[in-house]
């Protein structure tokens, strides 16, 4: 018999979803903040005079020192959402060290040169994943 999305429950006739998904609720909350990220991602290689939307230094360079290590961090994020699938532990750790990157660049390389600072801020729910990885790693131990 074919594995379905959903199943009837024979005695109340009802359909619920089928308990066998191959994402966990928090995959799926890593998928949606990852695509969104990746979107961050693509963005910040478009080089403008005017400005972007990424970084509001004028004229905008998508390989200064502030954009590279805003994609390492983006690496790093993809690197921790492949070790969801297997270490949870390590995916947490390096969703944390995302983090920690972006809030690096955005205290110690965009405020000091007068403009806000607000990466830290917009990569806390990387934050949030990566301590929520840890504690359903220790929880199953």
């Amino acid at each position: 018999m074919r594995d379905r999305p959903f199943k009837v429950d024979q005695r109340l006739g009802d359909i619920v979803p089928a308990k066998n998904s191959k994402f966990s609720t928090l995959q799926k909350a890593t998928t949606i903040i990852g695509a969104l990220f990746l979107l961050f991602f693509i963005v910040s290689f478009f080089s403008s005079s005017t400005g972007n939307p990424v970084s509001n230094k004028l004229p905008f360079n998508a390989f200064d020192k502030e954009q590279i290590l805003n994609k390492l961090s983006f690496v790093l994020f993809a690197i921790g959402y492949l070790l969801t699938f297997k270490h949870k532990a390590l995916a947490g750790i390096t969703f944390i060290l995302s983090w920690l990157g972006m809030w690096y660049v955005s205290h110690y390389l965009v405020a000091p040169q007068g403009r806000e600072a607000n990466g830290g801020v917009l990569a806390i729910p990387i934050f949030i994943l990566g301590i929520a990885y840890l504690f359903s790693s220790f929880k199953k131990k």
